[in-house]
């Protein structure tokens, strides 16, 4: 009879580590989840953030191209009239 209430206790044991390791391994694969989650949502801030400031830039640069093609309009038409 002993020898049973030891297998018993062995697979019982061996049912608790089991266990254990089951939810070691459901742990660790929510953290990892929970990692590319944020990663996810960086990169997405990121991305956002660098198409704002492609957009700035286009404008900014939009504008210089205004100002300088004002520019030269007027000088075209101080020689035009100068002539």
């Amino acid at each position: 009879m002993a020898r049973r209430s030891g297998i018993l206790r062995t697979l019982v044991q061996a049912q608790r580590e089991a266990e254990q390791q089951r939810l070691a391994q459901q742990r660790l694969q929510v953290q990892l989840q929970t990692q590319v989650a944020r990663a996810a949502a960086q990169a997405r801030k990121a991305y956002e953030q660098a198409l704002r400031a492609d957009q700035k830039e286009r404008a900014r640069l939009y504008t210089e191209s205004r100002i300088a093609q004002v520019n030269w309009q007027i000088e075209q038409l101080d020689q035009y009239v100068a002539q």
